[in-house]
């Protein structure tokens, strides 16, 4: 009579086992992997959104005639004279321009004017924004220096 060989069921169970932490391993591994891809992109998208108003910001300060401050914002007179329109709250600058808006989120804006006795109108020198990016604290400085006519009328 011919022996069968086979595996026995204590054989087969060990081999699962295995193979179950086996995977249980490759499954903790990749998706460690794909939440350090959405972290990083996460990070990423924030730190272009930051960039991204940052240089609109400098953009509209050095584009602009005059920088005329309101009562919860201020706004961006161009050469053009299509105003931009920016609204100052507790936690977001925000950007408005005909059909567009955009926001910033701040944790603090210290905003410096002088007075235009002429044209009685405030005019913005300078701007710090306070934000964070990636959980730090960090700050930019915006200034903006108005021409001889204007200078003269402050």
């Amino acid at each position: 009579m011919s022996k069968v060989r086979a595996f026995t069921i204590l054989e087969m169970l060990i081999n699962l086992t295995i193979m179950s932490i086996i995977m249980g391993l490759i499954y903790f591994a990749y998706a460690s992997f794909v939440k350090q891809v959405i972290n990083y992109q996460v990070s990423i998208d924030e730190q272009n959104e930051l960039t991204t108003s940052y240089v609109q910001l400098r953009t509209d300060f050095f584009n602009a005639e005059r920088i005329v401050k309101s009562y919860k914002g201020f706004k961006v007179i161009p050469y053009n004279n299509k105003e931009i329109e920016y609204k100052i709250t507790d936690k977001y600058l925000i950007r408005r321009q005909v059909h567009m808006l955009d926001t910033l989120s701040i944790n603090k804006l210290t905003i410096s004017s002088d007075f235009n006795i002429i044209t009685k109108e405030d005019l913005i020198t300078k701007m710090i924004v306070e934000t964070t990016l990636f959980d730090e604290p960090i700050e930019f400085v915006i200034a903006k220096d108005y021409a001889p006519n204007l200078k003269l009328k402050l």
